[in-house]
This record gives structure tokens, sequence and C-alpha cells, in this order.
């Protein structure tokens, strides 16, 4: 999945809570849990909890029940000068743990501020709590799973977490089947989704699929469960199954040291380099951080030298098992991996594509489903969509999603609702297929379900999975974005049941991030709260689209200082396109319509937002100048700071 960071809303309300402390802290009405090591510091009425030597604080405070809401986070935002910063939105989200609505605070920060700040309000009548996180954008990415962590464990004392560990799960009957369709059609009607699929898998087998709207806007065309979609990181859990099936051939082994498979892998650093095993390259445990931007402007034809060089310059901001960071270009290198093992005198990319389906898409009968180009589709496949800045929905720019190809394992893949149903089911099966026989060694596929780096409180990262336990009850699950598109996907160990759901538009996002909640609602009669969140959760986008969509303004003026053309070692080039419809950037494989938001801390005043890649991610480059006068774009991710420099 390459970057999405989602509704800021759901930072400290959705359940993924980090392996913390035993020891609670006492916030008024509700108490939390610190992770290990925090430091705690309480300064009069207001809590501050920290992790040492990190630009990352959380303060909390207990506010009298008749303070207004905007008054209470504004005294916490006057306790630290590099977060004040005002307050953009307003929404609140219903959440358990005791309360019953949280009032989440949205803030207009400039990109040169390389700032996380949010805000909320945890309550249940006239008990009330409140939170404010100030984070300096790397630390909060290194430490992300702490930190929400932390903010998940802040819960009205006393309060009895939901058990249905005991209850017989109900399975797929036609009243539930009835109420996903209902769940998935009033979403996609409210988000302005245009087309969806799902499917239900039952005793291990699919019982139910279907299409829901359309293919393409303008046509009448349906989705159907056979309807192509981009699955993005979806593709990971199939490309660890590939290598499961290898270890069960004794082709390779988990904890074989990669050097020893392919020299060609390796790290900027040495030592890492040597610790480098099989399961590092898809467990998100090897301290390495997101370099997504990386893969944003490449060649889509490139082979495996690409991604092999890119990671050769990477190094771990975290020490190994540490910190969960999760790691695109380690997971493409996997699959990398797997192409040289499987035919050593082939290109590593193609010989990777072509045993995904003999061994793993053709005997599972996934006849939907390849590495394929997304510029190219025709026939059943769904295009993607994102809200322009008139509110209206517009084809995604493919070229940018076709640049994930040379990283294929972690998020190429095109399937269909059928498909992936097909994988999950295997994947109920313990690798088994229909006809009994075993298609991958079972040991071998468990092992990528063993908790890995912890993701949260009872939540895991295995490898190319994700693992969460909810009122007792383990479940497996991954999501994947691209441009456009959603999915996600989740399954239920030792019940035979599971659900799949690909969506086709970037607003989908509120949709597919409460689906797992609302299957366990009808699965075990759990407290329906996804349909609550997601009404609040879609009028919270809404919300933060329209904030961006009224920073932004036209690019033509404010783009007359920059150069015409611009270069960066790593991300290429980006040539700047003057035409009586406005400014555009071209990238090479894609490009984008500009437009200009106001930033005080960029040269000449404004930033230049890519707007193909839609609000919730926007490419954002800040203009500079060197001392020699060389006029700059600048692009930052969490971790990292590409400068792109005039090319004169």
């Amino acid at each position: 999945m390459r970057y999405f960071p989602g509704l800021a809303a759901l930072l400290f309300s959705a359940a993924t809570p980090q392996a913390l402390s035993a020891a609670p802290l006492k916030i008024g009405p509700a108490e939390a849990t610190v992770p290990a090591g925090w430091e705690v510091t309480h300064l009069g009425p207001v809590i501050r909890v920290q992790p040492p030597g990190e630009d990352l604080r959380v303060y909390l405070s207990s506010p009298a029940s008749g303070a207004a809401p905007r008054a209470v986070i504004a005294s916490l935002v006057k306790l630290d000068s590099t977060c004040n910063f005002p307050i953009e939105t307003t929404d609140q989200i219903p959440v358990q743990r005791g309360f019953d609505t949280s009032t989440t605070f949205g803030f207009r920060v400039p990109p040169t501020a390389h700032r996380l700040v949010y805000a909320n309000i945890l309550s249940i009548g006239s008990k009330r709590v409140a939170t404010f996180l100030c984070a300096d954008f790397g630390a909060y990415d290194r430490l992300s799973a702490a930190t929400n962590g932390f903010g998940n464990s802040i819960q009205l004392a006393g309060w009895k977490p939901e058990d249905f560990s005991r209850t017989k799960p109900r399975g797929w009957t036609a009243a539930n089947t009835a109420a996903i369709r209902q769940y998935l059609t009033n979403g996609m009607r409210s988000l302005n989704v245009p087309g969806a699929a799902f499917a239900l898998i039952q005793n291990g087998r699919i019982v139910h699929e279907e299409g829901l709207g359309v293919r393409t806007l303008g046509s009448k065309l349906p989705v159907d469960a056979h309807t192509r979609f981009l699955i993005a990181s979806n593709s990971k859990g199939m490309a660890t199954l590939l290598l499961a099936k290898m270890v069960g051939e004794g082709k390779l082994r988990w904890d074989q040291p990669v050097s020893q498979l392919m020299p060609a892998i390796r790290l900027a650093d040495p030592e890492a380099s040597r610790k480098l095993q099989v399961r590092h390259l898809i467990c998100a445990c090897t301290g390495l951080p997101r370099a997504d931007l990386e893969s944003y402007f490449v060649d889509p034809a490139a082979d495996s030298r690409l991604a092999l060089s890119q990671l050769a310059m990477l190094k771990p901001t975290s020490a190994f098992g540490e910190q969960y960071q999760y790691s695109n270009t380690l997971a493409g290198v996997a699959g990398i991996l797997a192409g040289h093992v499987a035919d050593p005198k082939a290109e590593p990319l193609a010989a990777f594509s072509r045993a995904m389906h003999d061994e793993i898409w053709a005997p599972l009968g996934m006849n939907d489903t390849d590495f394929g180009d997304p510029r190219t589709q025709s026939g059943n496949f769904a295009t993607g969509y994102l809200q322009d800045v008139d509110g209206r929905l517009v084809p995604v720019e493919q070229g940018l999603n076709a640049t994930i190809l040379p990283y294929r394992a972690t998020g190429s893949g095109i399937s269909s609702a059928h498909d992936v149903a097909l994988y999950v089911a295997n994947e109920l099966n313990e690798g088994r297929l229909a006809d009994g026989r075993q298609l991958v060694d079972r040991t071998a596929l468990l092992a990528r379900r063993q908790h890995g780096v912890s993701t949260g409180r009872d939540s895991w990262y295995g490898m190319g999975l994700m693992q969460r336990r909810v009122g007792g009850v383990e479940y497996l699950y991954h999501g994947g974005y691209m441009s456009g598109y959603h999915s996600q996907w989740i399954a239920l160990p030792g019940t035979g049941l599971g659900a799949v759901l690909l969506t086709s538009s970037d607003n989908a996002f509120p949709l597919v991030a409460n689906f797992p909640r609302r299957v366990l609602e009808l699965i075990y009669s759990a407290q329906p709260i996804a349909v609550a969140r997601l009404t609040a959760d879609a009028g919270a986008q809404r919300k933060s689209i329209a904030a961006s969509v009224r920073q932004l303004s036209p690019a033509r003026g404010p783009a007359a200082a920059l150069a015409s053309a611009y270069a960066e070692p790593l991300l290429g080039t980006v040539d700047v396109q003057r035409t009586p419809k406005g400014v555009r950037f071209d990238f090479g494989p894609w490009g984008s319509k500009m437009m200009a938001k106001a930033d005080p801390g960029a040269v000449g005043g404004y930033d230049f937002v890519a707007i193909a890649d839609g609000y919730n991610q926007p490419a954002t480059f800040v203009p500079g100048r060197e001392a020699d006068g060389t006029r700059t774009l600048i692009l930052s991710d969490a971790q990292h700071r590409y400068v792109y420099r005039e090319r004169r």
C-alpha cells in the first residue's frame, strides 16, 4: 500500500493500540496505559507524555463540563509553540472505550512546518478527556504504532471491553448477506463511489459474490464478481504465499540470510545487510522507513535493478524488531528474490510474474489476476476515480499507478473479488485446495501468521498479513490503496469465514476502513457501531476535502517564478508546462494539473499541489532557492527530503 494517511479523525479512534507498559495513568474520569519507557510529566492540571529524545508530545487534560471544546483545545495548544496552528475542521466520531463520542480537531499546518498536529475530546455525559498531539512527522512515522496505541488505550475507568470469544459465529445467513449489501450500497451513495465488488466465504469456500455500481461513469456496464480492480498491497500476502511454497519445497528458509540466495540484495548499512533474512523482506520490522516517493516517478518498464539500487541507499531509522515501519521497497524486493529463486537465469521481475501465475494463481483458479499495466486495461475493468477541485469524480491518472510495476510484489496486482476470495479461502483452508491436495506446506504458510512486530495492543504484522484480536477473537486482514482504488479482506481462522471488498474511488476509504468491523458485528452480534462510524467518517472526509480545496487557487500567477525544468537524482525530472488551461507538471510516466497553496515558509509564498494524486495524499512541491540563486522544488515525506534543482 502506498502511503495513505486517511482521516485524521481515525488517529485516536481506530482500534490499533501498541504494546504498552502495565502501569495505568489516571486522567480525570479515565485511565490510559503509557508506552514502556515514555516519560510522564505533570504540568498542573495537564499531563504530558512523550518518548525520550523524540520531537513528539501528547498533552492530556480532564476539562470542566462547561468549557467550550475549542477553548479546551486552544489551552492545550498554547503549551507547545511548535504546533500553534489554527483549527480547520471539527467532527464527531462514535467511539467505544466507555465514551460515546470523540470530537476531533483538524489543523491547518503548512508543509514547511513538517509537523503532525491532532486533537480530540472523548466524552460521555459530563465526563471528558482532551488530547493534543504535537509531533515532527518523522518522529511520528517511526513511533506511530506506540503513539496511536497510547491514544487508543484511553478509556473510561472501569470500562469492560466487549467479549464475543465464547459466542458461536452466525455465519453468512441471507440476512447477514443483505446487511453487508446494504452497508456497502448506502456507503457508496454517501461517499460517491462508482463501483465495488464483494465476496463472502463460509466453510472455506465462496458462498456469495456480487458487484455493485458501474465499471465506468457514463456507462451502464455493471460491476460483477469478476470485474478487475487494482488490489494494491493485497498483492503482498499473495507474494508471501509463493515464498511459503518455496519454503515447503526446500528452496529457501524463512530465516535464511538473503545474501546466500541473492547477493545483489543489500542495504546501505552493511551490518543490517548481514542481518537481513528472507522473512525480514516482508515483516515491516527491519526499521527501514517508507520511501514511497521514490516509486512515484519511475519508469514503469524498469527492471529489478531499480528497486535493488534504491534499497541499497536505504538505512534503518530504528533497530530490527523495535518499531513497526512499513516498507514497500523491501516488499518489492521480496518478489525479486522469489523470481531469482524460481529462475536464476531470468530477469527476476519477469520470473516472479511467471512463478506467481504458475505456482499460485493458476492452481487456485485465479484467472482474473495478474501484474498488469493499469494504463492498458480494457474489458471488465473498473476505472478508478478521484474528486477534482469542483467536486466532480474524474478518472485517475493511471500512469501514476503504473509506476508500482517495478515493485510488483508490493502492490501492482490487478484482480477481482472472486479471485481475492479464492486466495482468502486458501488462507482459511491453510493451503489446501478444494480437491484435498496441499498447494502450500501448512507449516510454512502458518509461519506468515506468527505474531511479528507489534502494530498495536492485540495487533501485529506477520509476513504480508496483519493480525488483530478484537473481543477475544483473532482475525487476519490486509488493506490496499492505489490512486482511485481501496480494497480490504478479512478472514477468521478456525471458523471458515471471510469477506472481501474492492472499490474504485479515492473516496471509499471510510467504507473500506469500517468493513472488518461490520463483518464482526454480523458474525458475532457485536455492538453495531460500524454504520455510525462510516457516516461520521464520510462527513469528516467531505469536510477535509472541502478544507483542502479552499486552500487551493490557480497556479498560473505563482508559477511565473518557477524554472521551466527541474531534476532530482532519485526521482527524475519535472517539466513545468504553462498552458491556457493552467500549469501542469510533467514527471515522465505521468503528469498533473497543479494548484497553488499559500505557504509563508515557501519562496514566493506558495506551494504547488499535484491534484492528480487526490486530496488524501497530494504530492506537494515547496519552492526554494539555494545560496547561488539556483531555484529548487522540495518534495518531502515523513522521513525523507528530496530537492529538485533547476536545469540550466
